[in-house]
């Protein structure tokens, strides 16, 4: 007679076991609309002429076979003195930037390249809503 009891209290306890090892996700489904802001600086700093455009790009890298796809982008005229703020929508799901996507800036004049981030600016899920500080290096002329 015990041994049915000891049977039923042993599987209960194998399936609330297993229950208790599965993943649940909890956290809220994010609107895939989202902005993207922050500011764009350079080295050496130093004003730059009018009609110089800063290009920002959100791009998602990830499938290789039919390469970078562009989610949103931002080209705004500028002139002075750095920082130049920027506000760039784009359309991205939280899966997109749990893996990251990466942000093109670069700052052409007179329709030539003088300026680009040659390094990585990945934003993923943790740092999609903060403010990003770009930093753009001059290109070889």
């Amino acid at each position: 007679m015990k041994t049915p009891t000891i049977s039923c209290v042993i599987l209960f306890l194998g399936l609330l076991f297993a229950a208790g090892c599965s993943y649940m996700d909890v956290t809220p489904i994010g609107d895939a609309d989202r902005v993207l802001t922050g500011k764009v600086t350079y080295v050496p700093a130093g004003p730059v002429p009018a009609g110089a455009i800063l290009s920002v790009r959100v791009v998602d890298n990830s499938n290789i076979t039919s390469g970078p796809v562009q989610l949103g982008q931002q080209r705004i005229a500028i002139a002075g003195e750095p920082p130049f703020e920027f506000r760039a929508e784009y359309r991205a799901d939280d899966n997109l930037l749990r893996r990251g996507v990466n942000v093109e800036a670069k700052i052409l004049v007179n329709g030539k390249l003088r300026y680009a981030n040659l390094t990585g600016h990945v934003v993923t899920l943790a740092r999609a809503t903060g403010s990003q500080e770009i930093m753009l290096l001059p290109t070889a002329p």
